[in-house]
């Protein structure tokens, strides 16, 4: 069970992209990370309300070597290849990596 609930997270994100708070001050007023904010504005500006639902899954060694491929190819930060690809801590991405 994730810990903040989709309605949570929606009302946050709605708030960030409303302009009139950075991430930090948006963190600041709903009590949780500035991080958790920038990742979940990044995952529901590329999938909407679909990404911000919680997951869990077994990545396949093809998968995770195409992740870091793509990264590489197209420059991407962690943050950003997380984003694009839905997974949802990006240091899971920085563990493939490193492997």
């Amino acid at each position: 069970m994730s810990k903040y609930s989709l309605s949570f997270k929606l009302q946050v994100v709605k708030h960030y992209l409303s302009g009139l708070e950075g991430y930090k001050a948006t963190a600041k007023r709903f009590g949780i990370d500035h991080s958790a904010v920038r990742k979940w504005s990044a995952v529901w500006k590329l999938h909407g309300e679909a990404g911000l639902t919680t997951r869990r899954f077994t990545y396949s060694p093809v998968f995770k070597e195409s992740v870091i491929l793509y990264m590489r190819e197209h420059r991407l930060s962690v943050r950003e290849v997380c984003a694009t690809f839905s997974i949802p801590a990006f240091s899971t991405v920085c563990e493939w990596e490193r492997l």
